[in-house]
């Protein structure tokens, strides 16, 4: 796997894992319970600046609409607000390539519109690549440029999201987006197999 050119390299290489221009949220947080969110965002960008670190974690935080919660330590967060938070901290250096792993499964419906909106656009401002593992629907249809359906680690399909809406390649594909009605089609000479001209 490379990226640019440059090796994605595993652990078997790294004293310390991962690649530094790849961030990763995991469905646990990764948070620091007796920090506060605004340190927890901040954790990772340098102390030679204070203003700038200052002002990276501000705008951070008003992209997952935090800002209010900045002085709150994460052990007092809803498991919404602590997903909200990992969101940050993972932007927090600006990565090249971003992964996320069901990012807005602890978030409820209301607010995880808004929030998607300001995140992709955040996202294609600063032309910061995203991969998504989900299996919310609006997710995928909604912000996804290409999307990728896999079922027992095989690829199923591959293309933008409106061609395999409208252009499903199987039942699974389409039973992903809502429900599905499938017919059974036969021969008419199986039917009605007495017939022996040709049909059109």
């Amino acid at each position: 796997i490379t990226w640019n050119t440059t090796p994605v390299t595993g652990p078997k290489y790294n004293l310390v894992p991962g690649m530094p221009f790849i961030k990763y949220q995991a469905q646990d947080f990764d948070l620091m319970p007796y920090i506060t969110v605004a340190e927890n965002v901040g954790k990772f960008l340098s102390n030679i600046y204070p203003e700038i670190k200052k002002n990276r974690i501000s705008e951070l935080l008003q992209v997952v609409e935090m800002q209010e919660y900045a002085n709150t330590k994460a052990q007092f967060l809803s498991g919404g607000q602590m997903q909200r938070v990992a969101l940050a901290k993972a932007l927090a250096k600006e990565p090249e390539i971003l992964l996320l792993d069901e990012p807005f499964s602890h978030i409820d419906y209301f607010r995880k519109n808004k929030l998607r909106r300001n995140l992709f656009q955040y996202l294609k401002q600063k032309q910061i690549t995203c991969i998504v593992a989900t299996h919310d629907s609006i997710d995928a249809l909604s912000f996804a440029d290409e999307l990728l359906i896999m079922r027992h680690g095989k690829i199923m399909a591959q293309a933008n999201p409106l061609d395999i809406y409208y252009n499903p390649a199987d039942i699974y594909t389409a039973s992903l987006f809502g429900d599905v009605n499938e017919i059974q089609v036969c021969d008419i000479l199986d039917v009605a197999p007495s017939l022996n001209k040709t049909i059109y």
